[in-house]
């Protein structure tokens, strides 16, 4: 289990870092990654769903779930196969670790949103070098910390967690 939430959902790797497991929100499917083929994994980042070595196509909350609630893991350029089980490696996550997971993830959340730097667009040839202007502000980039700000402020809000980060959280969300 990685120390933050990766799009609203937990996310996880093996100890050698050579597999992923987390959440697409963009193709609403658990992918299973390789890490090895696609460099370092960090919670946060746009997964492309393209890139999966399995998949599962479900709404569920946690890869371990995905046949309750109707899905199936699939390998890539496979067959759905409903006899794919993803098993739990050790103990459930207690409900106070999972609030102390969802706090670690907003305060992560929070940090990118606040740090203007992370928001800049990339210019090649920059002409602040020149004495032009400063580099303007990504909208994309500024889109991906609000989203991932609600994303987190929803989970906050069902487990009914207040503070003063939360409403840190709500006002930058603003």
């Amino acid at each position: 289990l990685l120390p933050t939430m990766h799009e609203g959902r937990p996310a996880y790797q093996t100890e050698s870092g050579r597999m992923t497991m987390c959440w697409s929100a963009t193709k609403e499917c658990w992918v299973v990654l390789d890490s090895f083929k696609l460099g370092d994994f960090e919670p946060g980042c746009i997964v492309d769903a393209r890139q999966a070595c399995v998949f599962a196509r479900c709404f569920a909350p946690h890869p371990a779930v995905v046949p309750p609630h109707g899905g199936w893991w699939q390998a890539k350029n496979g067959q759905p196969k409903r006899t794919i089980k993803v098993a739990a490696d050790g103990p459930e996550v207690t409900a106070e670790e999972h609030r102390t997971l969802v706090t670690a993830t907003l305060r992560a959340a929070l940090a990118g949103a606040e740090d203007q730097s992370s928001m800049k667009q990339e210019r090649q040839g920059s002409s602040q070098a020149r004495g032009g202007a400063a580099a303007r502000l990504d909208v994309a980039k500024i889109h991906a910390a609000i989203r991932n700000l609600d994303m987190v402020l929803a989970e906050v809000d069902v487990l009914g967690i207040t503070g003063p980060l939360v409403s840190r959280a709500s006002a930058v969300k603003r």
